[in-house]
């Protein structure tokens, strides 16, 4: 069923309109390289910093703790590949239920990086087209209308190893910190809402 599902995810994303606004970037092969390693890789990525609307991902801080895991019993048809995405939904005081979706990342050779998962109208949602902006062996930083106004309205995703996430790379932290801040949408902070192991700082014992 799983397999079926990556399948079905993998040929979504033919029919998606791009999100990007610039039609074309210069092509930088070695960030294609590290984010393909980094995704085909054995550590979990969390979602360590991230700029959004408040329509999607995060929300009002209601979904916290993103974790992005390379499934090890199916695999989706190449170039795809499969991970399993986790979430917890903190939405009650006091009180953390964890959730997750089947996803596709995909990437491409002219720097776009696609996301597509299951439940795609459920809440949290996310976007499926995102540009490569920096990527490193621990870490990758996604954005979306990083080019447009300036960069006020900028959505980013910044995604880093789990062992890396007391000591992020500094050039994955310039490239999120040069392409997204000058946004004005909300932002999100891993080290404000989880604690070490990626679990809600506020979840109940």
């Amino acid at each position: 069923m799983r397999f079926y599902i990556g399948s079905l995810l993998f040929a979504m994303y033919f029919t998606l309109p791009c999100q990007g606004t610039p039609t074309t970037r210069p092509v930088e092969p070695e960030k294609i390289a590290m984010a393909k390693q980094l995704l085909e890789g054995e550590q979990p990525l969390f979602l360590f910093r991230a700029i959004y609307s408040s329509r999607i991902l995060i929300g009002e801080n209601e979904f916290v703790c993103w974790n992005s895991t390379k499934s090890t019993k199916k695999e989706a048809p190449p170039p795809g590949i499969l991970h399993e995405i986790t979430y917890y939904d903190v939405t009650k005081p006091g009180s953390a239920v964890k959730n997750d979706k089947l996803a596709v990342w995909t990437l491409h050779q002219d720097m776009m990086v696609s996301l597509q998962t299951t439940h795609r109208k459920r809440n949290p949602t996310i976007p499926g087209d995102w540009w490569l902006e920096e990527a490193e062996e621990n870490c990758m930083v996604l954005g979306m209308h990083v080019n447009d106004r300036n960069g006020a309205n900028a959505m980013c995703l910044y995604w880093i190893t789990s062992s890396t996430s007391k000591l992020p790379s500094r050039k994955c932290d310039k490239g999120y910190q040069n392409k997204c801040l000058k946004s004005g949408l909300k932002k999100y902070d891993w080290s404000n809402m989880c604690d070490e192991n990626n679990e809600p700082r506020n979840k109940r014992k």
